[in-house]
């Protein structure tokens, strides 16, 4: 009937059940129960609503999102907490929970990293969370390509799913025909296209270049849903780690690389300079940058074949290593200040970040090929992420972008940066003498080059 009564109560039952199902994935609240939603009903947004509204996700995508990123978490505190209690059976036993027994000095920048199989277990779920949601639903997948699909799940590193990072398998994967329908879904597709994007491997046929440009673009925007949705978590102990792994996948996905992949290799170095360098005291990427550039270029003479060929190869990554931000800290402070209108104390953490580098005029780790579609225009940017010295809790974290690498090395550029958080949880966690916050410093663009800082409270 076209009637204006039954028109209202047609519009009314969708609103009714659009209520419903936004309700029962998390994106709203309402106060009746949800099978007797009434007229004067009250409907509130939550942070999955705002996810999908300001990421433009479909209602199913940010509960997929919170599950993912709890998952990335709880693997990273087991990982850890198995890591303490292996060290302190090696130390001797004693209590594996007790805090690093090295002298904390405070305010010294000291380079930031975490074991090279937690951060691939972290970062591999966090890719394969993204690649599962319904995001992905329409994906194509064409005729046979579940055979394409089942050639490449043994080319890439990790397989179809996460049990290989995760330690539930060992070795490469091996394609079996109980695997047929795994490889006929469109989400498996997009976590393999992800991994070879990343480990350079060579794809199937000609339309997976298309497929691939498809899956990467969108990344970006899913990674940023999927960390603000965590932020609803910002109360757990672990949510510091977890917001500093998908600064890590953002690394990963930037510089196209492995996150088991030494960042060394980010020069274009061939395995065997790399090789050379770690047997002269070169363990990271940072050791490199951090020398006078004429000891560093003499360093990859060094390692490098000899000859014409040679001297090119050292001469083209000493010339990306000055490409790559070199940050570090300067003038922090860090006090407690009282909210007029509340009476809360809240803490303030104010420091400068200085990063010097030259604009890259050509490819390789420090940046793009000057002109070109993935041209930055010598701009970087950090992520600054401050948490709890003891329980890893996340008090709060701060992107820094749009910094300029077009300056010279005596004048380096110098970023003010203020982060505001909850004194009392700072406190709460804040360990021996007198209690400390944890600042750590990731670069957007760049692997191994991150910084960590001990900040006192006082």
């Amino acid at each position: 009937s076209s009637s204006e009564e039954d028109v209202e109560d047609f519009f009314f039952r969708t609103v009714k059940e659009t209520i419903r199902a936004l309700a029962e994935h998390g994106c709203v609240r309402i106060e009746d129960d949800l099978e007797k939603i009434e007229d004067n009903c009250s409907v509130t947004t939550t942070v999955l609503g705002l996810a999908a509204s300001n990421y433009y996700l479909q209602y199913h995508t940010p509960m997929q999102m919170r599950e993912g990123a709890r998952e990335v978490r709880n693997i990273i505190t087991r990982k850890l907490e198995a890591q303490a209690e292996n060290k302190a059976v090696a130390d001797g036993g004693g209590d594996a929970k007790k805090e690093d027994p090295s002298p904390i000095k405070p305010n010294q920048p000291r380079p930031y990293s975490i074991p090279t199989d937690i951060e691939v277990a972290a970062v591999a779920h966090v890719l394969y969370s993204l690649s599962k949601t319904h995001e992905f639903d329409e994906h194509p997948v064409r005729h046979n390509e579940e055979e394409h699909n089942a050639e490449l799940s043994e080319e890439v590193p990790w397989g179809p799913n996460t049990d290989i990072p995760l330690g539930r398998k060992s070795g490469r994967y091996r394609y079996s025909h109980t695997d047929e329908d795994l490889m006929a879904d469109p989400h498996t597709k997009c976590f393999l296209l992800l991994q070879a994007n990343l480990a350079n491997v060579k794809l199937p046929v000609t339309d997976y270049i298309t497929d691939t440009r498809s899956v990467m673009d969108q990344i970006p925007r899913l990674l940023a849903a999927m960390q603000y949705v965590s932020l609803d978590d910002s109360g757990v102990s672990g949510s510091f780690d977890l917001m500093c792994v998908f600064a890590k996948t953002r690394q990963v996905v930037q510089a196209k690389s492995m996150p088991s992949t030494n960042p060394l290799e980010q020069l274009a170095l061939p395995r065997d300079a790399i090789r050379k360098l770690k047997s002269k005291g070169v363990s990271s990427l940072r050791d490199l940058r951090v020398m006078p550039s004429s000891e560093s270029l003499a360093l990859l003479k060094s390692v490098c074949e000899r000859g014409k060929r040679g001297n090119s190869s050292a001469n083209s990554a000493a010339r990306d290593l000055s490409a790559i931000p070199l940050a570090s800290v300067e003038e922090v402070k860090c006090y407690c200040e009282v909210e007029k209108t509340s009476g809360k104390s809240v803490g303030v953490l104010k420091f400068d970040l200085v990063v010097e580098g030259e604009y890259a005029k050509r490819g390789g780790g420090g940046g793009h090929r000057k002109g070109s579609k993935d041209d930055d225009g010598g701009m970087v940017g950090y992520m600054a992420v401050l948490g709890t010295h003891q329980g890893r809790f996340l008090l709060n974290h701060k992107s820094v972008s749009g910094i300029s690498l077009r300056g010279s090395k005596d004048s380096p550029t110098k970023r003010n940066v203020e982060i505001k958080f909850d004194w009392q949880k700072a406190n709460a966690h804040g360990g021996v003498e007198g209690g400390f916050v944890t600042l750590r410093l990731l670069c957007e663009k760049v692997r191994g080059m991150d910084l960590e800082v001990l900040v006192p409270l006082r």
